[in-house]
């Protein structure tokens, strides 16, 4: 089910989305790009903490990382692209996602799924890959830009990779 996140609400938005999940619900796959990818991350993990015999992956496109460190590019005047609100990203609002970051283990042993577009103008692949190389299957493409341009190439490799998945967990003892 889609959800449009609204960042400065964060914690209670995260809050919502883990009540979203049926108690008969067995696997879920959280997505997103940018912030969104990030978020995906961050509910994936704490799901997995307050519901663990649930299996999840998250998916990134570009996904932001490390709060502390970027959250600076987020201040100022903003634009929800899905409501079209206009709003102003405060340091405050940067410090709650930062709270969320530090909640949960980023680097934990849950399937993770990261596509970056080498072409990314706003998040360096380098340091990106970097982060996210020893966390997740990494997967990069020449070109593109942060709205990333390699949907249906990752999305593929995302549905090539779950169905592996599962025909590993059939065949196994």
């Amino acid at each position: 089910m889609p959800v449009s996140v609204c960042y400065r609400q964060a914690t209670e938005q995260t809050r919502e989305i883990l009540a979203m999940v049926g108690k008969s619900v067995g696997e879920v796959v959280f997505c997103g790009s940018s912030m969104g990818g990030w978020f995906a991350r961050i509910v994936q993990l704490m799901l997995h903490r307050e519901r663990p015999g649930i299996q999840s992956a998250a998916i990134g496109f570009n996904p932001a990382f490390d709060l502390g460190i970027h959250g600076h590019m987020l201040l100022g005047p903003q634009q929800n692209h899905v409501t079209l609100e206009d709003y102003e990203w405060t340091s405050e609002h940067g410090a709650h996602l930062q709270v969320l970051e530090r909640g949960v283990d980023y680097a934990a042993e849950l399937p993770f799924f990261v596509y970056v577009d080498k072409g990314d103008e706003l998040i360096g692949w380098e340091p990106s890959a970097e982060k996210h190389s020893g966390i997740s299957r990494l997967t990069l493409y020449e070109g593109g830009c942060h709205s990333f341009e390699h949907y249906h190439e990752a999305l593929e490799d995302f549905d090539r990779m779950t169905v592996y998945s599962q025909l590993d967990r059939m065949t196994a003892p």
